[in-house]
C-alpha cells in the first residue's frame, strides 16, 4: 500500500498529464459536487423557526429584536408583528424575555417611576400615575386567555370640598378577542371587579367593557335584560348553564369509565329553575301540658254591719273573665231578715290566675334557583363490540343526577351506533401526517447519503474516464510490433519526428514480427480511440 506522499505525488503526476479541458472538467465537476452536498446539509441542518411572540407592537417588536441580537439568539421577522425564532429556543426565549419585562403590550406600566425626575409639575406626576395604572390594568386582563390584547381609560375628577358636587370616577376597556375566542359573562364581570377594586372610588355602574367590534360586554342595568328567546336574566341563564354543564360532565365522566371512553356517550341535560325568592312568617301559640303561673290576684270583698247587702253590677263585663285568666268568686252572704235596718255580712272573693303560653314566630325565606324540573337525555353508543344494558345505563344515570319521578322529571337512554367514520378519517389523517414527518426527516438524511454517493461515483468516473491511455505494448497485438508500426503508412497519418535511429529499430522490429498493413488497418479501425491515443502519445514523446 503507497504511503500518502507516494499517493499525492501519484495524484500530482497524473494532474500534471491531464490537458487544460480535463482540469477544468474535473474541477467543474468537485465545485458543482460540494456546493450541491452544502446545500443539502444546510438545508436538513437548517433549525425549524416557532413563533415566540405575535401581534406585537411596534415598540415591543423593536425591544424584543435588540435583546435578542444582545443574547445572540437567531431569529426571524414574520411581518411587522411576529417573531420566531429555532423551536428548542422558544421556552428559553420567552423567560429570559419575561424577566426583562418584554413584551410589555404597548403600554407603559409602573417603571415610567423607575427614573425620579424632580422637575415634573404636580399635573405631570398625576397624568404619569394614571397613565402607569392604566398600563398595569390592561397587562393583567390581556393575561387572561381568551383575551388578545386590552386597553384601559381612567378619568379621575378632581376631589371637591363639597361631596354633593363631586363627579365619580369612571373607566372604560377595550378588549381584542383571540380569534375564534368568546368572553363567557363571568370573565366580562371579573374584568369590571377587577377594575373596580383597583382604582379608589369608581363603581362597577360607572365602567364599560366594549371589544374591538363595538359591542358592549357588560350591561348597565345589570339583571334587568333578558336573555333573547327564554324567561331568565343573563345572570339566571348563566347559573342555568353552569348547573346543566356540571350535571352533564358528571355523567358522561362516569359513563366514560363504564364504556371504555367519554366519546361512546352524550348527555344533555334540561334544568328548569325557579329564581323567585319567597319570604314566609308564622306565628305559633302552643299551651304547655303543665301550665305555668305567670301571676296571681287576689281580692277579697268583706261587709258586716245595719242595712241592705250590697249587691254586685249585672252585666256581660262582671261575669267574663279575660283571656289567660281563672276567677274564683265566693257567694256573698246575707242576713236571713229582709229588713233595711237589721243586722247584715257580706263577704266576697275573687282570684285571678294568669297562665303562660309558648308562642313561636318562624321566618321561611326560599332561595332563587330551587330545581323545579329535571330532563335528561342519554345516548349510548352501541357499536357492537359489547353488550350495553339500557336498564343499567338508566339506574345509574338516575342515581347520579338525582331523579325525582314525582317531581315530573324525565330521563330517557337509547342505545345507537355512531357514526365515526369522521373521527375514523381524522385519525388516519394524523398518522399519516406523523408518518410523512418521521420520512421527510429520514429522507432528508437518505437524500445527502444518495447525493454523496452518486456524487462520488461521478467524480471517479469522470476522473477514470480522463485517465491516460495504457502503454503501446500493451494496446497493439503481440504481432504488431512499435518499430513496424512507426514504418507503415496509416493513411493520412504520418510521423515525422521519429529519429533516424529509432526508424532502424523499428524496421528491424518489423521485420521480425513480419506485421501487414492490414492488420495495422484493422487495429486502427476496431479501436481507433486507443490509436489515436497512441499517436498522440508517440507525438509528444
Amino acid at each position: 500500500m503507497a504511503s500518502p506522499p507516494g499517493v499525492l505525488e501519484n495524484a500530482k503526476t497524473g494532474w500534471d498529464k491531464l490537458d487544460i479541458n480535463q482540469k477544468m472538467i474535473i474541477l467543474m465537476t468537485v465545485i458543482l459536487f460540494v456546493v450541491a452536498l452544502g446545500s443539502l446539509f444546510f438545508w436538513v441542518t437548517r433549525p425549524s423557526y416557532s413563533v415566540l411572540f405575535s401581534n406585537l407592537s411596534s415598540e415591543d417588536a423593536g425591544a424584543i429584536v435588540a435583546k435578542l441580537q444582545e443574547k445572540k439568539v437567531p431569529y426571524r421577522l414574520n411581518g411587522s408583528s411576529i417573531i420566531e425564532v429555532p423551536s428548542n429556543q422558544v421556552h428559553e426565549a420567552r423567560i429570559q424575555l419575561a424577566g426583562e419585562g418584554l413584551p410589555e403590550g404597548g403600554t407603559v406600566g409602573f417603571e415610567i417611576f423607575d427614573q425620579t425626575n424632580f422637575g415634573l409639575s404636580e399635573f405631570a406626576q398625576k397624568l404619569n400615575y394614571r397613565r402607569a395604572l392604566e398600563g398595569e390594568l390592561g397587562r393583567t386582563i390581556s393575561q387572561i386567555n381568551e383575551i388578545q390584547g386590552a386597553r384601559v381609560h381612567i378619568v379621575m375628577p378632581e376631589p371637591s370640598l363639597y361631596k354633593d358636587k363631586e363627579n365619580p370616577a369612571t373607566a372604560s376597556v377595550v378588549i381584542k378577542p383571540r380569534a375564534g375566542a368568546r368572553l363567557a359573562d363571568n370573565k366580562v364581570q371579573g374584568i369590571v371587579n377587577l377594575v373596580s377594586k383597583s382604582i379608589e372610588g369608581l363603581k362597577t355602574e360607572n365602567i364599560t367593557v366594549v371589544d374591538t367590534a363595538g359591542n358592549i360586554l357588560n350591561d348597565a342595568t345589570g339583571d334587568s335584560s333578558f336573555a333573547s328567546g327564554g324567561n331568565y336574566t343573563k345572570t339566571q341563564l348563566g347559573a342555568k348553564e353552569a348547573y346543566e354543564g356540571t350535571l352533564e360532565k358528571s355523567i358522561e365522566s362516569m359513563l366514560g369509565k363504564v364504556l371504555g371512553s367519554e366519546n361512546n356517550a352524550v348527555v344533555r341535560v334540561s334544568a328548569d329553575l325557579d329564581f323567585t325568592q319567597k319570604s314566609t312568617a308564622s306565628k305559633i301559640v302552643k299551651q304547655e301540658e303543665t301550665p305555668v303561673v305567670v301571676s296571681e290576684e287576689v281580692d277579697k270583698e268583706k261587709y258586716e254591719g245595719k242595712g241592705a247587702a250590697p249587691g254586685g253590677i249585672p252585666g256581660v263585663t262582671s261575669q267574663v273573665p279575660s283571656p289567660n285568666t281563672t276567677e274564683q268568686q265566693a257567694s256573698a252572704t246575707y242576713p236571713s231578715s229582709g229588713q233595711g235596718d237589721g243586722e247584715s255580712n257580706y263577704s266576697r272573693q275573687k282570684k285571678t290566675t294568669n297562665y303562660g303560653f309558648t308562642e313561636i314566630s318562624e321566618e321561611e325565606v326560599k332561595p332563587p334557583g330551587e330545581l323545579k324540573k329535571l330532563s335528561v337525555a342519554v345516548v349510548v353508543n352501541n357499536d357492537g363490540s359489547k353488550p350495553i344494558l339500557d336498564e343499567t345505563i338508566e339506574q345509574l344515570v338516575a342515581a347520579a343526577c338525582g331523579i325525582d319521578k314525582g317531581r315530573g322529571d324525565v330521563l330517557t337512554v337509547s342505545s345507537v351506533p355512531f357514526d365515526t367514520e369522521w373521527m375514523k378519517k381524522e385519525e388516519k389523517a394524523i398518522a399519516d401526517a406523523q408518518q410523512r414527518e418521521m420520512y421527510t426527516e429520514y429522507g432528508k438524511y437518505a437524500l445527502v447519503a444518495i447525493v454523496f454517493i452518486v456524487g462520488m461515483f461521478a467524480l471517479l468516473k469522470v476522473i477514470s474516464s480522463l485517465r491516460p491511455a495504457r502503454r503501446p505494448e500493451l494496446l497493439i497485438p503481440r504481432s504488431v510490433s512499435a518499430a513496424g508500426a512507426a514504418s507503415l503508412d496509416l493513411g493520412d497519418i504520418s510521423i515525422s519526428n521519429i529519429t533516424p535511429e529509432k526508424k532502424r529499430e523499428m524496421q528491424i522490429e518489423q521485420r521480425k514480427s513480419q506485421l501487414t498493413k492490414e492488420e495495422i488497418q484493422n487495429l486502427a479501425k476496431e479501436r481507433p480511440g486507443d490509436v489515436a491515443q497512441l499517436l498522440r502519445i508517440w507525438l509528444n514523446t
